[in-house]
């Protein structure tokens, strides 16, 4: 493992935006500078503690990166990757803020919100559906059966879960 790359967590934007944010400029702090993102993780690369703030915008479709770019550039933000639509930009302290239209992070989240519930409800149908079939089925190929199908179906409810616990309870911490 490179002792000069470190990677974190990305919790999701959804459940902890200000978190990451606020740990990514305290990880500056100590010289760990973010470098990349992806839809599961941030990576760091060791360098010089730098006192530093990041925030993030959301824009699926963008037209004219460059000139997206430039406007949070001459508003002092300097762009350090994307993931997914998801641009994360960072600033030395005082920097003034960036307003976005906060639009197109609430229609994607609307958009995820709808998938899960699809999913838990289907979950919980899968979960039904298992367990009677696999009552239904003669000795042990009908344990067996029943024991992976409602196990895959239980994976999948506890997901969701998951995600609506973070998404409803832990929002912007």
């Amino acid at each position: 493992m490179n002792k000069n790359i470190r990677k974190m967590s990305n919790n999701g934007w959804d459940i902890s935006k200000n978190t990451m944010l606020d740990k990514m400029s305290q990880w500056a702090k100590e010289g760990w500078i973010l470098h990349s993102s992806s839809i599961f993780s941030f990576e760091f690369i060791k360098g010089e503690p730098q006192d530093l703030i990041y925030t993030m915008d959301f824009q699926e479709h963008i037209d004219d990166l460059d000139e997206y770019l430039m406007i949070f550039k001459h508003a002092g933000w300097e762009f350090v990757c994307d993931s997914y639509g998801y641009r994360i930009f960072k600033a030395p302290p005082g920097t003034l803020p960036i307003y976005t239209d906060p639009t197109p992070l609430e229609e994607a989240r609307k958009k995820r919100v709808n998938i899960n519930i699809f999913l838990l409800v289907f979950s919980i149908a899968l979960m039904a559906v298992f367990s009677f079939i696999g009552h239904r089925i003669e000795g042990g190929a009908g344990e067996i059966f029943l024991i992976i199908l409602v196990g895959i179906a239980a994976a999948s409810f506890g997901w969701n879960i998951t995600w609506f616990y973070g998404l409803h309870f832990r929002k912007n911490k």
